[in-house]
């Protein structure tokens, strides 16, 4: 059986909530069980979004049966993305709430106004994600949206990932580096366009 389109994101869904569920049971609702799913749900999304961020690019430059695949479920990896991201939301509300010490850690003011206008795209991109939906836009407002929240969301995890990956490389560094290779073969692509673009004005000069 392949894992196609939305069985994708119902796997990723309930390997989740498995996961949190589990964690929760065995060590019981406390700020050290909470803490260790705010970082595991934010890793899982991280790693989504890349796939889904970068999945075009792959295909242009590698173009392997896998990145056909990611590049044919982009839409649904996105949407895991959005569901493992609301899960690690609530996690945080747990943390900020639940433990009165580390409230003014995690709802710093800057963290509430970047986070919320992150979640606020996410939303959005999220709801236009589906075919009936995404006709409420205009193609060109479409790819806007996705556009500019695909790199706001990268602006997001990028500064509080690379940061931490100089400070503690064993546990950050790979999460750092993949931002910043995706940004570049994101960037790669952007180039490599206008190149071909370029290239029949150029003969006809």
């Amino acid at each position: 059986m392949r894992i196609e389109k939305w069985r994708i994101t119902g796997l990723v869904f309930i390997a989740v909530t498995v996961y949190c569920t589990a964690v929760t049971a065995y060590m019981g609702f406390n700020e050290e069980s909470v803490r260790i799913l705010v970082r595991a749900t934010a890793r899982i999304s991280i790693v989504l979004f890349l796939a889904a961020f970068t999945a075009s690019s792959q295909h242009i430059f590698f173009q392997k049966p896998w990145t056909a695949w990611l590049l044919r479920n982009r839409r649904y990896i996105f949407v895991s993305f959005a569901l493992s991201h609301t899960e690690h939301f609530f996690t945080l509300i747990a943390l900020g709430t639940m433990f009165s010490v580390p409230f003014r850690e995690v709802f710093r003011t800057a963290s509430i106004i970047g986070g919320g206008i992150a979640y606020l795209l996410l939303l959005a991109m999220t709801i236009t994600s589906f075919d009936s939906t995404a006709k409420w836009l205009s193609r060109r407002q479409w790819t806007s949206l996705h556009t500019f929240g695909s790199y706001y969301i990268w602006i997001i995890f990028a500064q509080s990932y690379i940061p931490r990956g100089i400070a503690n490389p064993i546990v950050y560094a790979p999460f750092a580096i993949a931002l910043i290779a995706a940004l570049g073969l994101r960037l790669a692509r952007i180039v490599r366009a206008r190149q071909r673009r370029a290239i029949p004005v150029q003969a006809s000069a």
